[in-house]
């Protein structure tokens, strides 16, 4: 596994999925924020966790989970030397059939799920997903800049 690339690629397409939902919800007047909804399912499942906590276990697991889905891209990429648009897109896509599915039966099993607007909030990660694929791939081909940075930065003390 490249690590440069895989943590560039994560941090920038999670963020940039991030931003679409947090902008989808306010122009949709909806709940789409990932994190937040991930918060809200650990504060209902331990009551005893404070608001602070859940909100950064909310980041924490969707970041995680980001980072899962870029260690699998990269393995994709590493075989085709750099991310397409097309494998971008698709990786994406899939990403995103997977999390509704995930969504979906997170939010049919928990004991106390938040109300939310579920089948919008389903139709809106796949497009999230497709940017979260392509903003990806951005980040993977950033991740070689990052390393010669790391390297230049060890190899030169001042």
């Amino acid at each position: 596994m490249n690590f440069h690339k895989v943590i560039a690629s994560s941090i920038v397409g999670i963020s940039a999925m991030t931003l679409f939902s947090y902008a989808l919800s306010e122009t949709k007047n909806k709940q789409f924020r990932e994190p937040e909804i991930l918060a809200s399912l650990v504060i209902r499942l331990f009551p005893e966790t404070n608001n602070q906590s859940s909100k950064i276990a909310g980041w924490m697991m969707h970041y995680s989970v980001g980072l899962l889905f870029c260690s699998i891209y990269d393995k994709v990429w590493r075989k085709r030397q750099t991310p397409t648009v097309s494998s971008a897109l698709l990786l994406g896509g899939i990403c995103g059939l997977l999390g509704i599915g995930v969504w979906k039966s997170v939010l049919h099993i928990h004991p106390d799920p938040p109300k939310i607007d579920r089948g919008q909030f389903y139709k809106q990660l796949l497009p999230a997903h497709l940017i979260f694929g392509v903003f990806s791939a951005a980040g993977y081909r950033l991740g070689d800049k990052a390393k010669k940075i790391a390297v230049s930065k060890t190899e030169d003390p001042n």
